[in-house]
């Protein structure tokens, strides 16, 4: 046997939950069903031979009880031959029996023309790619830097983030691509002797200060 057997999420799946040993049942049933009319067996399309009842794991009483409530809720109905005994699905309410492997994996392995195989260097290539998206800095990042630096002016790193926040984070009129090298650039443009307020102590500043004001 190859293929799939698909497991819908529909009411009446939620419901059979509620009956374990309807739904065992009916798991097997699925399990062994046949995609197409077999000549052979006298076997259709979503039947099975369902043998023992002991042999899928239940008692003679678990066994007719869950026949009488599939049969019951209509979704399967059984007859007894002197082959055994076949159960039929009725629907795919359930249980889909008829996904095929053998389509799902040309879809997942053989590429259309207009789709190229993907690579192993082009799945690098993408996670490089996307490992190195800029993201902008938080105030906290830019004041620590600058602080590292030598630069510990709270002011000086809220007037970086505004400013850049405004342009769209761009360099000129490119994207910008390193936030510290633009927050380099900056600071050697400060002057030795910095603003009372922006030498204000460390301590004291609340970096969330300014986003509180907007």
């Amino acid at each position: 046997m190859t293929g799939f057997i698909k497991y819908m999420r529909s009411e009446e799946s939620e419901f059979l939950l509620k009956y374990p040993n309807a739904n065992h049942l009916f798991m097997v049933m699925a399990f062994r069903a046949r995609r197409t009319d077999h000549p052979m067996s006298g076997l259709k399309s979503g039947q099975c031979f369902l043998g023992d009842y002991s042999s899928i794991g239940m008692t003679r009483q678990q066994y007719r009880t869950a026949q009488e409530q599939l049969t019951k809720w209509n979704l399967a109905t059984f007859k007894g031959t002197n082959k055994g005994t076949i159960g039929t699905i009725l629907n795919s309410k359930v249980y889909d029996i008829n996904e095929d492997v053998t389509n799902q994996q040309a879809t997942i392995e053989q590429p259309t023309n207009n789709q190229p195989t993907t690579t192993n260097k082009e799945c690098k290539n993408v996670r490089k790619k996307e490992s190195s998206r800029f993201a902008p800095p938080s105030l906290k990042d830019v004041l620590d830097y600058m602080t590292e630096r030598g630069y510990p002016y709270p002011k000086e790193a809220e007037s970086f983030i505004d400013y850049y926040s405004s342009n769209g984070w761009k360099v000129g009129k490119n994207p910008m691509k390193d936030w510290k090298a633009a927050t380099r650039n900056w600071t050697k443009k400060l002057t030795k002797k910095q603003p009372e307020q922006n030498n204000m102590p460390l301590d004291n500043y609340d970096p969330l200060e300014s986003l509180r004001r907007m």
